[in-house]
């Protein structure tokens, strides 16, 4: 088995394994050898359609500007003339809402 030595000076060393002496093997005889494969293991990942569709909407979504200036000039022209009237319980209902976790 191999392993890293690390030195005073925080530096890395590989160090391979020696072999066992012949007295030492005979004691693992019941413990098989592992053996390792040539060919690297690969890793996989597969997203499903709903999860495409999902990412497409939040790109989509995060396309948009974060603040609609034509609702917001729109609503600064009903606030000047008077007519914008909101009712005090949606905004108290609103207020709560929004500082609930």
């Amino acid at each position: 088995m191999n392993s890293v030595k690390i030195d005073a000076k925080n530096n890395l060393e590989a160090v391979k394994a020696q072999p066992k002496a012949k007295a030492e093997q005979s004691s693992d005889a019941a413990t098989p050898p592992i053996e390792q494969t040539s060919a690297p293991a690969t890793d996989k990942l597969s997203v499903s359609a709903r999860a495409n569709t999902i990412n497409e909407l939040v790109a989509r979504a995060n396309e948009l500007p974060e603040i609609r200036q034509e609702r917001v000039a729109a609503l600064r022209e009903r606030i000047q003339s008077g007519d914008y009237r909101p009712d005090a319980g949606d905004i108290a209902d609103a207020i709560l809402k929004d500082e609930q976790p």
